[in-house]
């Protein structure tokens, strides 16, 4: 006994046309419920190919649809255990956009993150991965340039500070580049 013919609808076709290029056909008949046969039949009556993307999973797919949009790409890729590459491709190929307040909200958890980690390094003594400033309106570059006005030695790329025993110590300029990260040291003259 034949099967029923099966009816495409308009999001069954859209579906397909995302899915067929990058899916096996078995796993593809196993979704729609129809035979392999009638998945190539209606392949080459859209005129959809395989690409070389075909190692990815439903799973995969599945993911970054219910994420994206609410977690960053980087998170995406960690659970989903592929590249961040991949994961931009899948959302290409989804066609997939995220409005300004969800762009906003995943950049300031990032920047969250981002805070509570140099503050956790800054803690331990750690140098600085980032030069941002932590929690203050006042970049380290705007410190910088404060201390160096003052007298105080700044070496580009360095967060240590050197002063003379000799000179005028601000105690608030001070303050504020400890806050950022900055290692005030006193400059011995031989």
């Amino acid at each position: 006994m034949a099967r029923p013919p099966y009816i495409w609808t308009d999001e069954v076709l859209e579906d397909f046309m995302i899915y067929y290029p990058i899916t096996s056909n078995k796993i593809l008949a196993n979704r729609y419920n129809v035979s392999v046969m009638t998945i190539r039949r209606k392949a080459k009556e859209m005129r959809l190919s395989k690409t070389r993307l075909s190692r990815f999973r439903f799973e995969i797919w599945d993911l970054v649809k219910e994420k994206y949009g609410v977690a960053s790409v980087k998170e995406i890729a960690k659970e989903t255990g592929v590249s961040e590459r991949t994961i931009y491709r899948v959302i290409r190929r989804l066609r997939m956009e995220m409005d300004e307040s969800q762009k906003s909200e995943i950049y300031s958890n990032a920047a969250k993150r981002m805070v509570k980690l140099e503050h956790s390094r800054q803690v331990f003594g750690l140098e600085p991965r980032v030069f941002r400033p932590l929690g203050k309106n006042k970049s380290r570059r705007e410190i910088a340039k404060q201390l160096t006005r003052h007298g105080y030695i700044v070496i580009k790329g360095s967060m240590y500070v050197y002063y003379c025993a000799s000179m005028p110590r601000y105690e608030d300029i001070e303050a504020d580049a400890r806050s950022v990260g900055f290692k005030l040291v006193l400059w011995e003259k031989e």
